[in-house]
């Protein structure tokens, strides 16, 4: 039989207490950092879910299709009107990347507020705005002065070498002709662009003006039509673009400019002092022609126009002597783009060092002594260009005796002032070469569209383009070469398992000992 000891059995129980006191004081310890931990992760959910998705999404794709860029960010700053941007979808029919961009407005400007709007539900509420039937995900954005409409299939272009920027028609044709000439599909594929960014943006800006200016291009002289893609390019900078026949109408008020685009028959000499006017009053004219007709011999009224403006025609045809200014053969010209001073359009490009093509160009030159008026180069040749007087089909592009030497401006800009109480008479800027805006030379480089662009901002005194780009969504595919498969393999299959249980048997032997 045991007998405990009393006398032993006192520190037992004591030892005993302490001991609970020590796993109570532990436990409690635990329960308190697990409450504080809970407690924090809660109010960090908390905050997190109130921040905008701007905050919280990082957008990692490759041309941050889900982002907005500094041009909209700029725009977004100087907006002063409330702005409602309804985002038309059917339930289940969302475009991640529209919808996103969408949010992202209304995250960035407290004038802005998005609206969703399922035309399932509301069915005429597009009908409001438009009479055009929208797909989900087109955007409509609405300010007490006006509305502004972004159709979804106009956010997405395809860019195939040769053949530029197709809306998705275009590609469609593209594809069946190749199949029925060749009994084939196309082997490349078109890079899928989206352009929402651009489209969204330009409807936002449209909706805040006070006013849209408005531009006419004549007709009546044989002129060249403005092409659809060069339309839409000045529509998107929110221009309103209209006809106009000067011998019938003359030069309305609104008009901010003038677009003389290739005509192929001399202006009337009424039309001629009815443009001067024009100028005189503060009006700018974009003049456009090619080498194919001799301004200065054939069209002896317009050439008084650009006379007043202290410039005239260098009939010929212009050719690049240096091969670095040229594009395979010396026709295609890669003129040296001028100053950006205040005078010349070049002041509102973003770059310099863009790339301007102008094929097929006459000279035009500065005349000496002209005055009231500030003669500016936009573009120019370098000095070892060369004119022929005559083209014919004998001619050829190699320099020959009686080709004219020497530096030729192919564009230029002219400001107008008769004295000093006419300070702010109208500008004019003359491209010599029709194929400036054309779409061929268009899906070549962008320069040019870009310089046309900052040609209107300037005689409207708009300092801000919407040229944003489009951003390349085409599915691509992550390659990785057998090395560095290898690589990944061994470092997780194998090294990071023995770290983690070295550093597993670590921390059972530094417990065990204590």
């Amino acid at each position: 039989m045991n007998v405990q000891n009393p006398e032993n059995a006192a520190p037992k129980a004591s030892n005993a207490k302490k001991k609970n006191r020590r796993v109570l004081k532990t436990g409690s310890y635990s329960v308190a950092v697990s409450v504080i931990v809970i407690a924090i992760v809660v109010v960090i959910n908390l905050v997190v879910s109130v921040l905008p998705k701007s905050a919280t999404e990082i957008d990692m794709s490759a041309e941050s299709v889900f982002s907005l860029g500094d041009t909209t960010k700029g725009i977004l700053e100087g907006i002063k009107e409330d702005i409602k941007l309804y985002y038309i979808c059917e339930e289940g029919q969302e475009d991640t990347r529209v919808e996103r961009i969408v949010n992202s407005y209304g995250e960035l400007s407290d004038k802005i507020t998005v609206v969703r709007v399922d035309p399932a539900i509301d069915p005429n509420f597009v009908s409001k705005y438009t009479n055009e039937s929208l797909e989900s995900n087109s955007v409509i954005a609405v300010s007490d002065k006006r509305s502004a409409v972004v159709g979804y299939d106009d956010m997405y272009m395809y860019y195939l070498d040769g053949y530029g920027d197709l809306s998705y028609s275009e590609y469609q044709q593209y594809v069946m002709q190749y199949y029925y000439s060749t009994g084939q599909y196309p082997s490349t594929t078109a890079d899928r662009l989206f352009y929402g960014e651009r489209d969204i943006t330009s409807a936002v800006a449209r909706a805040a003006e006070d006013s849209i200016p408005k531009i006419y291009y004549t007709t009546g002289h044989g002129e060249t039509g403005l092409s659809s893609k060069y339309t839409g390019y000045i529509e998107t900078e929110n221009y309103e673009l209209a006809s106009l026949a000067l011998v019938s109408e003359g030069v309305p008020e609104d008009a901010e400019a003038v677009i003389i685009y290739a005509p192929t028959l001399d202006i009337s000499a009424e039309e001629a002092e009815t443009l001067k006017t024009y100028i005189k009053g503060g009006g700018d004219i974009v003049l456009i022609t090619g080498y194919e007709v001799n301004v200065g011999a054939s069209m002896p009224n317009l050439s008084s126009v650009c006379e007043m403006m202290g410039m005239k025609s260098e009939d010929g045809l212009v050719l690049e002597g240096s091969q670095s200014n040229y594009y395979n053969n010396p026709l295609y010209l890669y003129p040296i783009i001028g100053s950006n001073g205040p005078t010349s359009p070049v002041s509102l490009l973003d770059s310099s060092n863009i790339g301007v093509l102008m094929p097929y160009s006459h000279g035009i030159s500065a005349i000496e002594g002209a005055e009231g008026v500030t003669v500016t180069p936009v573009l120019s040749t370098t000095t070892s260009a060369y004119l022929k007087k005559t083209v014919d089909e004998n001619t050829t592009v190699a320099k020959a005796d009686g080709d004219i030497e020497g530096q030729f401006m192919v564009a230029a800009a002219s400001t107008y002032s008769d004295d000093a109480e006419n300070a702010d008479g109208g500008r004019m800027v003359w491209y010599s070469s029709i194929s400036v805006i054309g779409d061929s030379v268009d899906q070549m480089t962008k320069g040019n569209s870009q310089l046309f662009i900052a040609t209107l901002h300037w005689m409207s005194s708009k300092t801000e383009s919407i040229s944003i780009i489009g951003k390349n969504v085409s599915t691509t595919y992550l390659t990785v070469i057998s090395q560095t498969a290898s690589a990944w393999k061994w470092t997780l299959c194998i090294v990071v398992p023995g770290i983690l249980i070295v550093a597993g048997f670590a921390v059972w032997g530094v417990r065990r000992r204590k």
